[in-house]
């Protein structure tokens, strides 16, 4: 009785195909990864943009302040965006006591944030109206919703009165794009002071 004689292993064409089959898996698994990733850090950057502003709308409300007792008191925080930028900028503001003396403004504790690699600010709206310029999104201590403006200053010393606003009082919507190598977001600031 002749018993067979069977192989063991694979061929090298065997191997060949298997090791194929997961170079093209794999591939495909990296490519959908780095496009999550991408979408990510878009999805972060709106997080970013609308943790700083509600940031600096806390500290004007809180009254989180560094103006001296003597020669400052706390007009608010703002919040300054520039097209083609990856940094948002969050200062306070003060003014020489009494408030609406005609004293000057000075600012305090500016810190910068930046935004995820790859994404920048975009392009920003007032209304329907494009700006191209900076924009400065202004809450005030002790006064509810939040103003936006074209320039500094935002505060007429004399008497207390808002300068350089978009439109007139109550503003419009205020909406930011950002942007990144797999599409915008836009995140919409009202003047009642809600971060959409």
């Amino acid at each position: 009785m002749q018993i067979p004689n069977f192989r063991t292993g694979f061929t090298f064409v065997e191997l060949l195909i298997v090791i194929s089959l997961m170079a093209i898996l794999g591939a495909s698994v990296s490519a959908a990864f780095l496009s999550f990733e991408k979408r990510q850090r878009l999805t972060e950057a709106a997080s970013v943009l609308k943790n700083t502003v509600r940031q600096a709308q806390n500290n004007a409300l809180s009254g989180k302040s560094q103006c001296a007792a003597t020669n400052g008191g706390l007009v608010g925080w703002y919040v300054t965006l520039t097209i083609a930028s990856n940094q948002i900028t969050m200062t306070g503001l003060c003014e020489t006591l009494p408030i609406a003396s005609g004293g000057p403004l000075f600012t305090f504790g500016t810190s910068t944030v930046t935004l995820p690699a790859g994404v920048t600010v975009a392009g920003m709206a007032y209304g329907s109206t494009s700006i191209s310029g900076p924009a400065y999104e202004l809450f005030r201590h002790l006064k509810d919703g939040v103003t936006f403006h074209s320039a500094t200053p935002f505060i007429n010393t004399s008497d207390d009165s808002l300068l350089n606003l978009y439109g007139t009082t109550p503003q419009n919507n205020f909406t930011v794009t950002l942007s990144s190598s797999e599409g915008t977001s836009n995140v919409v600031m009202t003047s009642a002071g809600e971060v959409q």
